[in-house]
């Protein structure tokens, strides 16, 4: 049901996140945003504290509208697909329990969805563990985002992506579910596919985490290239009724690619992998 009242719905799911998730609140709340927005917060089965600090959370905050919804730990796309069920607002924004928003984030990238009714997705740079030195391209303003430059190339994360509710329920455009890795992108890109996207070139969020993950770290990157194949594979398949296919050529040409960036994100890896800064 669509709400006159919501411009933004922020679907945050978290799972054992009692170290991180009343940052990531807390900087949903000082967003300089003045339109409404509701907060939808699903505990992915946590046995931590963190269900704790989100409910002190709301009662320190009557002012805002919250949603606390809960479910059995199946993982964040299905509880980003709950969270997406209950949205009304116009537009979603997503929000990883361990990463944080800039204060001007919804603001700018709200007006940026208004001025371009086209874009059904964008995303923006971002900085990562904090170090505001590390930007994600220079470019002007902000770039389109399409359907091939982006299986070759992943033009933002999770917590910066803001998506327009109404092409979401059109299409039903939902995160596969049971899949652990590249589910983000796969969501990218099946709405890619039929719509335009934009990155914008200003980073508007910090992710806390390593890069390509913390523990076993070898073995991530293993995971992640097979969910990238994976990906190719699931796309590959679904070109019923879309006009932008993926040819026999371009999906061999992909396996390879996906090889290669492999061999690069073990070597990225060993750069960016710093220790991860306090709440």
């Amino acid at each position: 049901m669509y709400s006159n009242d919501i411009e933004v719905s922020v679907i945050i799911p978290y799972y054992n996140s009692e170290m991180t998730i009343e940052r990531a609140l807390m900087s949903v709340y000082r967003q300089t945003f003045r339109q409404p927005i509701e907060i939808i917060l699903i505990n992915d089965g946590s046995t931590d504290r963190s269900p704790s600090i989100v409910e002190s959370f709301i009662r320190q905050h009557p002012e805002m509208k919250i949603k606390h919804l809960e479910q059995e730990n199946s993982g964040p796309s299905r509880a980003r697909n709950k969270g997406l069920d209950t949205a009304e607002g116009k537009y979603v924004a997503f929000l990883d329990s361990d990463d944080t928003w800039s204060p001007e984030k919804l603001e700018v990238q709200a007006e940026f969805m208004n001025n371009h009714p086209e874009v059904a997705i964008s995303g923006t740079n971002y900085f990562i563990n904090s170090d505001e030195t590390t930007k994600y391209g220079q470019e002007e303003n902000w770039i389109q985002a399409d359907f091939k430059r982006m299986l070759f190339k992943v033009f933002f994360c999770m917590s910066t992506v803001m998506v327009r509710r109404s092409v979401m329920e059109k299409n039903r455009f939902r995160f596969l579910e049971g899949k652990h890795y590249g589910e983000d992108l796969l969501f990218f890109l099946q709405i890619v596919r039929r719509y335009p996207g934009a990155r914008l070139s200003k980073p508007l969020a910090k992710q806390y985490k390593f890069l390509y993950g913390q523990g076993g770290l070898t073995q991530n990157l293993r995971k992640l290239l097979v969910h990238d194949l994976d990906n190719v594979r699931i796309l590959y398949r679904q070109n019923g009724g879309n006009p932008v296919k993926i040819g026999f050529l371009l999906h061999k040409c992909l396996f390879v690619y996906s090889f290669l960036k492999h061999v690069v994100r073990l070597y990225k890896s060993r750069k960016y992998r710093k220790p991860v800064k306090g709440v």
